[in-house]
């Protein structure tokens, strides 16, 4: 063979190999993007509408209610019961 022979495999190798890294970085954006979306289906069927509520003791040994709801995102922290029980109702007559 001669170098021109070489060459022209070389280069052609070459257009192959970078054929096939467009086509698989074309196949990873899309794996990515169903992915993400399947991803975002999944929560916005399973994620529960009702907020979430747990009490903490603080390091005075006190009781802290939270609560997180997760259709518009909002947080209470709390020392009393009460305060959460207002903090709910007013996210629906509001």
């Amino acid at each position: 063979m001669t170098n021109f022979t070489l060459i022209q495999q070389r280069q052609q190798l070459e257009r192959v190999y970078q054929q096939s890294q467009t086509l698989y970085s074309g196949q990873t954006r899309l794996r990515k993007m169903l992915l993400g979306f399947l991803h975002k289906l999944v929560m916005a069927l399973t994620m529960p509408k009702e907020p979430r509520i747990w009490t903490t003791l603080t390091s005075q040994g006190q009781v802290q209610y939270h609560a997180y709801d997760p259709v518009d995102g909002q947080r209470f922290v709390g020392d009393s019961e009460t305060a959460l029980r207002a903090w709910l109702e007013q996210r629906y007559y509001c």
